[in-house]
C-alpha cells in the first residue's frame, strides 16, 4: 500500500508468486498509516517507515515514524518528523551501508514544499530533521538510491517557471547542491536497477513535457548525465510509467495493453530508444 491510509500495513515476502511470510504493522488508537515503506538491506527486512495520521487527519497532520523489525515482528515506532506547518508526503528510502538508512520526503515549511531527510537505524538513533532543499521554490517527489557506497537523491524542483528533475549526492553529512538532469517540464523521477555492473553509475527514469514522453538518463558519481535515451510522440505520451529494460545499445520502454491478449502475451507495447552520448 502506497496511497490512501489504513489502520494496518503488511509486508509480504516470497519468491515469484509464492508467498512465504506476511508481517503486519499497526497503529494504536484511532491513528492510521499511509505510504508504508519497507527498509531492506541485502535482501533482509530491517524495519518499516510510514506517515502516521491522527483520527480524521490528512497529509497536513501527518508525522513520520519508523519501526524496527527483529525477524518476527515490528517493534515500537519512533517519531522521526513530527507534524509540520503543512503536508508531509512522498516518502522514499535507501540503505546506507548494511544497517543504516536514509529517508527523504516532501515537507511543507510554511512557504512551500521542500525535501526533508534524516538518517539512522530502525531501532536506534536518527539524525535531526534536515532539509536537502531550502529555497523559495517548491521541491517535490523525492526518490533515493544506494549509489557507489553512498546515497543519491532525485526530485523535481521548480525553476524558471517549470519543474525540472535534479539530482544530489549525500557527502560529509549533507546533500550536495542539486544538478539539473532533465529539461524544463521534467517530473516524476524514479531510479532504476543498475544493470551495468559498474557501481559508479545509476539510471534515472522521468517524464518529459517538451516533447511529451519519457527519458532515461545515465548518471555518474558526480551527478552528471553521461548519456540519455528518450521516446516521445504517440507512444511516449502514455501517462502510465513504463517498465524499462536497459541494454548496452539502448533502452526498451514497455507498457501493458489492457484487453489485447496478443500484445499482453508479448509483454505489451514496447519501443526501443538508442543511447545518445551527452559528453565524451
Amino acid at each position: 500500500m502506497k496511497s490512501g491510509s489504513a489502520r494496518e500495513a503488511f509486508v509480504v515476502l516470497g519468491r515469484g508468486l509464492k508467498v512465504e511470510k506476511t508481517f503486519r504493522a499497526r497503529e494504536r488508537g484511532e491513528a492510521s498509516i499511509s505510504e508504508p515503506t519497507p527498509l531492506f538491506a541485502a535482501g533482509t527486512l530491517r524495519g518499516l517507515a510510514w506517515f502516521r495520521h491522527p483520527k480524521n487527519g490528512d497529509a497536513r497532520t501527518a508525522s513520520l515514524v519508523v519501526a524496527p523489525f527483529d525477524g518476527r515482528r515490528f517493534g515500537r515506532p519512533r517519531v522521526i518528523s513530527s507534524k509540520s506547518p503543512g503536508s508531509q508526503l512522498a516518502l522514499a528510502a535507501a540503505p546506507l551501508g548494511a544497517r543504516e538508512w536514509v529517508l527523504a520526503w516532501s515537507r511543507f515549511d510554511g512557504q512551500d514544499d521542500e525535501i526533508a531527510w534524516s538518517r539512522g537505524t530502525p531501532g536506534g538513533a536518527w539524525s535531526p530533521l534536515k532539509m536537502a532543499s531550502a529555497n523559495d521554490v517548491p521541491d517535490i517527489t523525492p526518490t533515493l538510491a544506494a549509489h557507489d557506497g553512498g546515497v543519491m537523491l532525485s526530485w523535481a524542483r521548480f525553476e524558471a517557471g517549470n519543474y525540472r528533475v535534479a539530482v544530489a549526492r549525500l557527502e560529509d553529512g549533507r546533500f550536495t547542491a542539486g544538478l539539473s538532469v532533465g529539461a524544463a517540464g521534467s517530473v516524476f523521477p524514479s531510479f532504476l536497477p543498475n544493470g551495468s555492473g559498474r557501481k559508479e553509475e545509476t539510471f534515472l527514469l522521468y517524464r518529459t513535457a517538451r516533447p511529451r514522453g519519457w527519458e532515461v538518463a545515465e548518471i555518474d558519481r558526480e551527478g552528471q548525465v553521461a548519456r540519455r535515451a528518450a521516446i516521445s510522440g504517440e507512444v511516449g505520451a502514455n501517462s502510465e510509467r513504463p517498465r524499462v529494460s536497459l541494454a548496452p545499445s539502448g533502452v526498451t520502454f514497455r507498457w501493458q495493453v489492457a484487453g489485447d491478449a496478443e500484445k499482453a502475451a508479448n509483454g505489451g507495447d514496447s519501443t526501443f530508444a538508442p543511447w545518445q552520448e551527452v559528453r565524451p
